[in-house]
């Protein structure tokens, strides 16, 4: 590397932490204007409780007007905090525009430390092995929540025990009073619920009026109460509230066989009201009727928005058409593209990094009416998705998420949790992302390193069919941000340069293996080696990587081959592979297209055979827009690329998708190789260092000794002398097809065997 080059990479990286300081203050000052609907997910930290963090989180808003809010965790299914005031503050040093933790940052009337929230024993403890995940399923489990209007209500299971939660906050007769409403099926023993934990103070069970109240007296006039709605006869005697250890308010909830429902009202104001609290309790309104709230709700977000879009001008055999996406709109909706897939009669949905699902209609070939319709809203940095028999499952930083439309209105009534057993954490790098499905009905995503945090860092994740079960399928990413499923199974992502990935590469996935990120290998020992990958990128041409696709068919000219992003360089690439044994080698070329964002999530469309890509701005990308949804055409026009590589022990065949002029493909001098190999080391990432001399910076130039067009008139020998295993080789050719068109570009390859 150039004395000039080590400046430039020096350079950057200080800028880029720069760049993306000041830009994303501004973005998540944005952010705080988006209307995220009844619900926000994140990572947040309770800064009222001893700065409480709750990885998984899912603040609701409460009230007519919203003015309080209630956190739940997924998690250990349990309110971690209760507030009036300030909703989230959305952290205002975003990487990557939407990572870091985020906080409530408004004085709490009420918080839990990292408990269960629920126990069948009257303990109250953190049952976990670690102090991520979820609760072991013996315990309980999250299944989703249902939205209603500016309602929410949480599904979960404690035991065999199913369990409706719809916390609110009632104003009435100049009180505010929290409320839990729960509808419990069938439970063979006795359950209780922590409602909240007040360390320092103690409370009493007194009869005011003719309620019995859970009463805690606090200095300066103040009082904190409890009280259960009256439900009737029967259910009166199955729900009771109990003062607990370590001034906790526990509601305990007899067995039953029948269906059960009652309401838990808190009250935190001057002592003064708390007969008017104890009336309250008595003419309370009507309760929640859940049968109708998991029916579906009212449509939130109209109307839709119509946008119009361009065809592309390129003259070559692809151009890039553009759908428009709805910038502005009435939610203040951020619109960074990060995933997409089609139903089966060709809309598409979309997910976008800042908590958002939208349906696109109307995209035909013109793409001057597209209308959008948003979806879903308030999840945690889906950065994935996947449409399977025509139902949106989205990955999302806590969990694998299906949504569900129950009454064909387009937006989500039911936001099923399909999988959240992942352990994951609020540090730094904690990105799932991607989402596949194989020829079974398994799902598999990516998730980001965290450093060997967590056991699900860095690796790439299986979920079963039915969403019952997770595992660790390979190990050793560092910052995937894409992969693909291959029609003959297996799997591919791309990583990012950094420590332990010293270029940019695609690799291709084998249960089991590791794939060199040191800090996530989750074994007894640091392994030595790792499985090289398909192809090694160098950063200059693909600093950040983003996923790949397969061309179904000969509608877009390449059937059978892969394509992949890159997400840095706003790029599509054409990848060539061959298959040595059990490992792959190939390498890739740059297609003539361009796109307005970084580009990550590539899908074919069934009803039309076209390229459709999403992205989004981030940090580390040449992106101009902040996201984009584009499709390249194939304009039925000669592809001239170079579409297939074979290696020999004595040379390399290059073979082209169209027939090449013999006089420049028989000519030696219209080509030039170097080569040159990395280090695998804990650096960021690596120089270039010469195969001929191991210790010496910079690349080897490859002689070419002949060139021979072979019988098919597409194929071209390239003879060389003792064709080595290599990291890195760049192939630059200067041709002419046969009808005379001029050809040029560079193929970046890896040679891992020679036969």
């Amino acid at each position: 590397m150039t004395l000039n080059n080590r400046f430039a990479v020096l350079t950057a990286l200080v800028l880029v932490p720069i760049l993306c300081l000041s830009s994303n203050h501004a973005n998540s000052q944005e952010w705080s204007k988006m209307d995220t609907g009844p619900f926000f997910s994140g990572s947040l930290t309770v800064q009222s409780n001893a700065n409480l963090v709750v990885p998984k989180g899912v603040a609701v808003k409460l009230g007519d007007f919203g003015g309080g809010a209630f956190l739940f965790d997924t998690d250990l299914l349990q309110m971690s905090a209760m507030w009036r005031g300030r909703f989230v503050d959305i952290n205002p040093r975003e990487d990557f525009r939407f990572e870091n933790r985020h906080s409530v940052n408004t004085p709490v009337d009420f918080s839990n430390p990292a408990v269960q929230g629920w126990s069948r024993s009257g303990e109250f403890k953190d049952p976990r092995d670690s102090q991520f995940g979820p609760v072991p399923r013996s315990v309980g489990r999250y299944r989703g929540l249902y939205v209603h209007g500016q309602r929410v209500a949480f599904r979960y299971d404690v035991g065999e025990t199913e369990i409706l939660d719809s916390p609110w906050l009632l104003s009435s007769n100049g009180l505010e009073v929290y409320t839990r409403t729960l509808q419990l099926e069938s439970a063979s023993n006795e359950l209780q619920l922590l409602l909240f934990e007040l360390t320092d103070e103690t409370a009493e069970l007194k009869s005011i009026g003719d309620r019995e109240l859970l009463v805690y007296e606090q200095s300066g006039g103040r009082v904190i109460a409890v009280g259960l709605e009256s439900t009737g006869e029967d259910d009166d005697t199955k729900a009771e509230l109990v003062v607990g250890e370590k001034g906790r308010a526990v509601v305990s909830l007899a067995a039953h066989e029948n269906k059960l429902t009652t309401r838990v009202a808190i009250y935190h104001g001057d002592i003064d009201q708390l007969e008017n609290f104890a009336d309250l309790l008595t003419s309370l309104p009507t309760r929640f009727d859940f049968e109708q709230f998991t029916s579906g709700g009212p449509a939130r977000w109209e109307p839709p928005i119509t946008t119009s879009g361009a065809r592309g001008e390129e003259k070559g055999a692809f151009t890039v058409d553009t759908i428009g996406v709805p910038e502005s709109n009435p939610w203040n909706a951020l619109m960074y593209l990060s995933g997409h897939d089609f139903f089966d009669n060709g809309d598409a949905a979309v997910c976008t990094g800042h908590g958002d699902v939208w349906l696109v209609k109307g995209i035909d070939d013109e793409l001057q009416q597209t209308v959008w319709k948003r979806y879903a809203t308030g999840l945690l940095n889906p950065l994935g998705l996947r449409i399977v028999k025509d139902i949106v499952y989205v990955t999302c930083h806590d969990q694998l998420l299906c949504l569900h439309d129950f009454n064909d209105d387009d937006e989500a009534d039911y936001y099923e949790c399909f999988n959240n057993d992942c352990h994951v954490t609020g540090f730094h790098h904690r990105f799932a992302a991607g989402l596949e499905v194989d020829a079974d009905g398994n799902f598999y995503y990516l998730r980001c390193t965290n450093e060997g945090r967590v056991p699900h860092g860095g690796t790439v994740l299986k979920v079963s069919k039915d969403g019952d079960k997770l595992d660790v399928f390979a190990t050793g990413l560092r910052n995937p941000n894409g992969m693909s499923l291959s029609p003959l199974g297996f799997a591919t992502f791309g990583d990012q340069q950094g420590g332990w990935v010293p270029a940019t590469p695609i690799h291709i996935v084998r249960q089991g293996k590791f794939y060199g990120y040191i800090p996530s290998h989750h074994g007894d020992e640091p392994p030595i080696k790792f499985e090289p990958p398909l192809c090694w990128i160098p950063h200059s041409v693909d600093n950040s990587a983003g996923g790949q696709a397969w061309v179904p068919d000969d509608r877009w000219g390449l059937a059978g081959q892969m394509v992949h992003l890159s997400y840095g360089k706003c790029a599509l690439f054409l990848t060539m592979m061959e298959k040595r044994g059990e490992i792959y080698q190939g390498g890739v070329v740059k297609l003539p297209v361009a796109f307005q964002s970084g580009v990550m999530r590539a899908r074919f469309r069934a009803t039309d055979g076209q390229l459709y890509v999403s992205g989004l701005r981030g940090w580390q990308t040449s992106a101009a827009k902040n996201g984009c949804f584009q499709r390249v055409r194939y304009r039925q026009e000669p592809l001239r690329l170079p579409i297939g590589l074979k290696v020999k022990k004595d040379g390399i065949e290059v073979t082209f998708s169209d027939e090449l002029d013999p006089e420049t493909a028989n000519d030696p001098d219209n080509f030039s190789i170097e080569q040159w190999n990395y280090r695998w080391t804990r650096n960021y990432g690596s120089p270039d260092y010469s195969v001929a001399n191991p210790k010496k910076m910079g690349r080897d130039e490859v002689d070419v000794y002949d060139a021979k067009l072979l019988g098919d008139g597409k194929t071209v020998f390239l003879e060389l002398e003792d064709v080595q295993p290599v990291m890195q080789m760049g192939i630059t050719y200067s041709l002419k097809t046969a009808d005379g068109i001029a050809i040029k570009d560079t193929i970046y390859n890896t040679i891992n065997v020679v036969d």
